[in-house]
């Protein structure tokens, strides 16, 4: 209350000011947020990245920012282009981690990515066979899922959405399992 009946003692003088101060904060951190390096959904903590391939990552950052990566004590630098496409290609990579990656823009907004694993990485595709989950089998695998311990296998389970129009340029939100 008492910052409340202080605003209103103020000056003329001091109120427009201090209007404009709080809109020019205002808008510089709304336009602060939106300059942050986009990455598609695919990136994520707890990822497995192909092993023994060269590792593409790409995105989206204002025309010009450059864009660094740090992994595994490396760091690995591009410049956006005048559409604000950027992509870096790390060196292909021995099976291991788990790794953190950080992905950082000339703005110095961060992103950090933990529990990354280098691996082999399964692409799986079918029908409605390919949407069988754990809970239909396990009458029959009854001893098999209740020993299983194995934090290395990561399931990343694209939703299903049709467009026959264009290609995407990312999928829907979802989250490592």
């Amino acid at each position: 209350m008492k910052h409340q009946v202080l605003f209103c003692r103020m000056s003329s003088v001091f109120r427009r000011p201090l209007a404009v101060f709080c809109f020019l904060l205002t808008v510089s951190c709304w336009l602060t947020v939106d300059a942050a390096v986009k990455l598609p959904q695919l990136f994520q903590s707890g990822m497995v990245l192909q092993r023994g391939k060269p590792i593409p990552f790409w995105g989206k950052a204002d025309a010009g920012e450059q864009v660094t990566i740090t992994f595994c004590k490396k760091t690995y630098t591009t410049t956006a282009d005048a559409n604000g496409s950027w992509r870096i290609d790390l060196p292909k990579q021995k099976a291991g981690g788990p790794y953190t990656l950080k992905i950082q823009g000339a703005g110095g907004d961060e992103q950090e990515f933990s529990d990354v694993l280098i691996g082999d990485v399964w692409l799986l595709s079918g029908q409605s066979n390919i949407d069988v989950t754990i809970e239909r089998v396990y009458p029959q695998y009854v001893d098999e899922i209740e020993h299983f311990n194995n934090n290395q296998i990561r399931l990343f389970r694209v939703q299903n959405e049709t467009n026959t129009h264009s290609v995407q340029e990312d999928i829907r939100p979802t989250s490592i399992n």
